[in-house]
């Protein structure tokens, strides 16, 4: 993810990559867990990426909260569940 714009809501087309710290090729299931502002989480459809990552691309009406969002990288292989770490992306209202 890039820091070197601001990112607004209602944005579309950013690309969230996240960190899996390892290679992640023959997960059985896998998503980005994203945390709004406002607490609520969703689960974002993702690809992998490079093998040890995440891809996401945000849609229309995902960034809908102004605000500090998180992200974490969420992937089952065989019987373990694994997550990356947190990183973040500040949203901001509409002409700020």
């Amino acid at each position: 993810m890039s820091e070197e714009r601001k990112h607004y809501v209602g944005e579309t087309g950013i690309e969230v990559i996240v960190d899996c710290g390892g290679s992640i090729v023959g997960a059985i299931s896998y998503c980005i867990k994203a945390k709004k502002p406002n607490g609520t989480e969703k689960d974002w459809t993702a690809t992998i990426y490079n093998s040890n990552y995440l891809r996401h691309i945000i849609g229309e009406d995902e960034l809908d909260v102004a605000g500090e969002w998180e992200f974490q990288a969420y992937i089952e292989v065989d019987a373990l569940v694994r997550k990356g770490s947190t990183c973040s992306l500040m949203v901001y209202e509409k002409f700020t």
